[in-house]
């Protein structure tokens, strides 16, 4: 069996109420279909961070994905993967419904996610346990927390 290549989106927003600032963070993985062991390799990797003032957590779980997904530079197969049920469900369930209602809290993140999701052949969301030992979790949570603030040094 021969497989298309495709793209790993790990992403991860965090907040501070203290200081009303947000951080996001994505990192992409850039995967090859290995026929001779019948399982994806990853072949590059790309992270990114920002901090965001005046923002709310889910929005910078949003932003994460909108951001990974504008990061990319042709139409791939894109698995996002996320600690973020509202983000999981928003990209695989709910985005066609959000995008008709203007009163919709993050409509306008609602509506980039769409343009950006549109781009590509295939985007799905994958929900992970965060705080779980995942390391790839681990390490996106961190680069949100750092750019939000609050990174406190756990591993």
């Amino acid at each position: 069996m021969n497989l298309p290549n495709k793209v790993e989106i790990v992403t991860d927003g965090a907040y501070s109420r203290l200081r009303n600032v947000g951080g996001y963070a994505y990192i992409l993985q850039f995967l090859k279909w290995d026929i001779e062991h019948e399982e994806y390799r990853l072949i590059k990797e790309k992270q990114h961070s920002e901090e965001i003032i005046g923002t709310t957590s889910n929005r910078m779980e949003i932003l994460a994905a909108i951001e990974g997904l504008n990061a990319l530079t042709r139409p791939c197969i894109v698995e996002i993967i996320s600690d973020a049920t509202y983000l999981v469900d928003t990209i695989n369930k709910w985005l066609p419904s959000f995008i008709k209602d203007p009163q919709r809290a993050n409509h306008d993140l609602m509506i980039e996610l769409h343009k950006a999701k549109s781009k590509h052949k295939n985007v799905t969301a994958v929900w992970v346990r965060g705080h779980s030992n995942n390391v790839r979790n681990d390490r996106v949570n961190e680069l949100a927390q750092k750019a939000a603030g609050t990174w406190k040094g756990r591993t």
